[in-house]
């Protein structure tokens, strides 16, 4: 086969492939939809469980400390694009982490220790929500809330805090969140996309 037969038939091959029917190819459905979505967020944090206390460098002199615990949650609410509303421990389960971390801090530490005036104080939130069979959805989605300031009113005010989703499983793999605090306790807004196109749960 020569150069001239060979770029016509190359030429016939592009042309035949561009002629045919879409209804040909193999259909190909995403797992989830690609519209931009509101997130909202209402909960009511009651405390913190297994709290732990780090002083760095000591106890008796710290320039750093830590103040972590579990999260108590309830009445916490997702709520989808104002339609989708999802109840917590009926179509989620929440787990969460808080670390309180005072810079330079006045001792004693007060009670709640994020009183304590400090030089710096900063709150990182990780949690996950896992969806349970009422809500439609399987899978489980870790989050990452994050906020820095000189005193508590600097970080829970609206727009203090910066919210991500980090990672997630199943009907969640591809779900991407962005949000920051509304004021008002832990409520939070913002944007998802990638939410699974299912059933408003009941």
């Amino acid at each position: 086969m020569n150069k001239k037969i060979l770029l016509a038939f190359t030429s016939f091959l592009i042309v035949a492939m561009m002629a045919t029917p879409l209804a040909l190819a193999l259909s190909w459905e995403p797992k989830n939809n690609s519209k931009f979505q509101s997130f909202d967020v209402t909960a009511t944090l009651l405390g913190g469980t297994n709290q732990e206390q780090r002083f760095v460098p000591s106890e008796d002199a710290p320039n750093i400390v830590f103040i972590s615990a579990d999260e108590v949650m309830e009445n916490y609410q997702i709520t989808i694009d104002g339609t989708r509303t999802y109840l917590q421990d009926t179509h989620f389960t929440y787990n969460g982490h808080l670390t309180w971390t005072l810079y330079a801090p006045e001792l004693p530490l007060q009670a709640p220790p994020y009183l304590t005036p400090c030089r710096m104080l900063t709150l990182d939130v990780k949690y996950s929500y896992t969806f349970l069979p009422a809500s439609g959805i399987e899978g489980t989605i870790n989050m990452h809330a994050m906020a820095r300031g000189e005193t508590i009113t600097d970080l829970l005010g609206p727009g203090d805090m910066l919210i991500t989703s980090m990672q997630g499983t199943g009907d969640l793999k591809n779900v991407n969140i962005k949000a920051t605090t509304a004021g008002g306790g832990v409520a939070h807004m913002g944007i998802v996309s990638g939410w699974p196109d299912t059933p408003i749960p009941s």
